[in-house]
C-alpha cells in the first residue's frame, strides 16, 4: 500500500492441477500485484490473485465493505476478510472466509455491526480467469469463519466453522447442543447451492485448522480440542489441549478420529493424504511428551514440529519429530506429487 495505515495479509494458498498458483487474504488502502493494484472500500477487504506456474501476476479481484468507518464514509464496520482457498479440477479458486456489515457478499449488521457478535461466512468461487461466478454465505449465533476448505471428486466444497447454539447454510441447518460450541462442517455444490451440514458433539471445543480428500472421497482433518469430544468416537484430552485427526464419509459419517498430545498443549496444523501408501498425515506442534503407537516423543523446548502417519483406519503408523529449545512450530504441510513431504513453520 502507499498510506502509512497500508495492511495486507496472506492467509492461504492453493495450486491448481495445472500448476496455477492462487491465494488470497485481507488488505486496506492499496495493494499491487506486478502492474495489477487493488483499492479498498472497506475497513477491510478481501483480495484473491492468480500466479502463473512461471511467477507472473494474470489477475487479482476484490471483495469489499461498503465502506470505512474510519474515514466517515459508513456507520458499520464493513469488512470482507478471506481466510481460506481451494482450487477444483477445473482450476477454478473457491474463498471462504468471513464479513461484518455491508459488503460484496452479502449484510451482517443485526445487532449493528459495531464489533465482532455480528460475523458471518461466506463462500466465492472464481473462473481460472478471473471472472466472478457466485457467492453465497451461511449465518449463526455469535462469530464464525472459514477455518478449513478443500474440493472434493464432485468438486463439490467442504469447509469447516464454529457456532453456537445454531448455524442456516442456506436451506440446511446445524444444531449445537447446550453450551455446546461444535465445528460445523458443511458442503457446498460446485454451482453455489448448500448441500448438508453436520455438527460433532461434546462440552469439549474443537477447531478444524485443514481439510483434505482421500481417494474415496472421504474428508480428512486435523485440528486440535479442549475437553472432550465426539467424533464418532469419544475423544478426550489430555491437556490443555490436545491435537486430533479425523476421517468423515461423504454422508456425514464419522469413520474414525484419534487424539494426539499429552500434559500440555498440542494442536494439529496440517493434513494431507497419501494415495501410494494410503497414510493420513498429520502435521502438529507440541509443548508434550507422550506415546504414538510403540514410538514416543519428548518435548524439547517450547513448541516441537511432529508428523505422524496413521493408517486407513486410523491406527498409528510412524511418527518423526523436529526441534529446539526455541519455538519450532509447524503452521502447515503438503505433499508432492514425487511423494516427498513439505513441512513449513
Amino acid at each position: 500500500g502507499t498510506s502509512q495505515f497500508a495492511e495486507a495479509t496472506i492467509q492461504d494458498i492453493s495450486i491448481a492441477p495445472n500448476g496455477d498458483i492462487f491465494a488470497t487474504g485481507m488488505f486496506y488502502d492499496t495493494i499491487s500485484f506486478g502492474g495489477i493494484t487493488l483499492t479498498s472500500t472497506g475497513y477491510y477487504d478481501c483480495w484473491t490473485a492468480k500466479l502463473s506456474s512461471s511467477g507472473q501476476w494474470q489477475w487479482a479481484q476484490a471483495l469489499r465493505g461498503n465502506g470505512d468507518i474510519d474515514a466517515g464514509t459508513a456507520t458499520t464496520l464493513d469488512i470482507v476478510y478471506g481466510t481460506a482457498i481451494a482450487t477444483d479440477s477445473n482450476n477454478n479458486p473457491i474463498i471462504g472466509g468471513w464479513f461484518l456489515g455491508n459488503t460484496d457478499v452479502g449484510v451482517a449488521a443485526d445487532t449493528g455491526a459495531q464489533s465482532g457478535a455480528d460475523i458471518e461466512v461466506f463462500v466465492a468461487k472464481y473462473g481460472n480467469s478471473g471472472n466472478l461466478q457466485w457467492t453465497e454465505v451461511a449465518r449463526g449465533q455469535g462469530s464464525q469463519e472459514i477455518n478449513a476448505m478443500t474440493v472434493d471428486v464432485n468438486n463439490d466444497v467442504w469447509v469447516a466453522t464454529t457456532f453456537e447454539v445454531s448455524m442456516t447454510f442456506g436451506s440446511v441447518v446445524a444444531n449445537a447442543g447446550i453450551n455446546e460450541v461444535p465445528m460445523g462442517i458443511a458442503k457446498i455444490s460446485q454451482s453455489g447451492t448448500w448441500q448438508s451440514a453436520y455438527a460433532n458433539t461434546g462440552s469439549g471445543q474443537p477447531l478444524a485448522t485443514d481439510f483434505t480428500m482421500d481417494d474415496q472421497n472421504n474428508l480428512l482433518m486435523s485440528g486440535f480440542y479442549t475437553g472432550s469430544i465426539n467424533l464418532g468416537s469419544q475423544l478426550t484430552s489430555s491437556g490443555q489441549n490436545d491435537a486430533f485427526i479425523a476421517s468423515m464419509s461423504a454422508s456425514g459419517n464419522w469413520n474414525w478420529a484419534e487424539s494426539v498430545g499429552g500434559s500440555s498443549y498440542d494442536a494439529g496444523s496440517g493434513i494431507e493424504y497419501d494415495s501410494n501408501t494410503g497414510y493420513a498425515i498429520l502435521g502438529l506442534y507440541s509443548q508434550s511428551s507422550f506415546s504414538f503407537g510403540s514410538q514416543s516423543f519428548t518435548t524439547r523446548g517450547f513448541n516441537d514440529s511432529v508428523v505422524v502417519t496413521f493408517s486407513s483406519n486410523g491406527n498409528p503408523v510412524a511418527l518423526f519429530d523436529a526441534g529446539s529449545t526455541l519455538d519450532d512450530a509447524i503452521t502447515g504441510i503438503s505433499l508432492m506429487p514425487n511423494g516427498a513431504l513439505v513441512v513449513a513453520g
